[in-house]
């Protein structure tokens, strides 16, 4: 996912109906996330899983580890993840 933070960002520098929805602040903090990659991303998940259902069944793997670790294989955990 991209996602882009500004902790300090100027109110100045933002729309005319956020800046009156804000009122007198002047800094705000400012994420902006990349909506269609998170859906994107979904998509991609929800085939793995597809795919894991369809080799439970047909008895290629044989633990819950053995599922994890080939979701977690095409998934990485993310472990700098901005916030």
């Amino acid at each position: 996912m991209t996602r882009i933070v500004h902790p300090h960002f100027p109110v100045e520098k933002l729309p005319e109906d956020l800046r009156k929805a804000l009122g007198n602040a002047t800094h705000v903090r400012l994420i902006v996330e990349d909506k269609e990659a998170d859906e994107r991303l979904l998509a991609e998940l929800d085939e793995t899983l597809r795919q894991a259902s369809e080799d439970i069944k047909a008895g290629r793997f044989f633990t819950a580890e053995e599922v994890l670790a080939s979701i977690e294989e095409e998934f990485p955990l993310e472990t700098n993840r901005a916030s």
